[in-house]
């Protein structure tokens, strides 16, 4: 999933530039730097969230939610950052468009929207993180 989401975002977003992944979000935070271009992306997996489960007749059956989270950074040339405002609205609501109501694979759900938030905002950065859900299903014999 995570993949398949870079690949639309980068595809679909195109000022986002190269959307990258968890490997280079570590890399930038155990440096202690931040992205140098005015707008970044990331998408980091952000966990399981189970649901309902059934177990009869030697199977079992239960209903998740896998989380991914996709992490914005607006490089403002102004301290405060708040010129940087409407320009991160703008590109919050393109990646929610974007990926909203998406599936992208086999999966038997859609991406949905959980939480969006402003993370920081400081030294001219502003991190912003959005969170998508998608339902899916495990089938296990036994």
């Amino acid at each position: 999933m995570i993949e398949a989401i870079i690949q639309k975002l980068t595809a679909e977003v195109p000022e986002l530039g190269p959307v990258m992944g968890a490997v280079d979000f570590g890399a930038l935070v155990a440096g202690g730097k931040m992205p140098q271009t005015t707008y970044s992306a990331f998408v980091l997996p952000a966990g399981l969230i189970g649901r309902t489960a059934e177990a009869a007749a030697g199977a079992f059956v239960q209903t998740f939610d896998e989380a991914a989270s996709i992490i914005l950074a607006i490089r403002s040339f102004e301290a405060a950052g708040t010129r940087s405002i409407d320009p991160l609205r703008a590109l919050v609501m393109k990646v929610f468009e974007t990926l909203g109501g998406w599936t992208p694979g086999d999966e038997s759900g859609a991406l949905v929207l959980r939480t969006g938030r402003l993370v920081s905002m400081q030294a001219g950065l502003i991190v912003y993180q959005i969170d998508f859900t998608l339902t899916d299903q495990m089938r296990i014999a036994r």
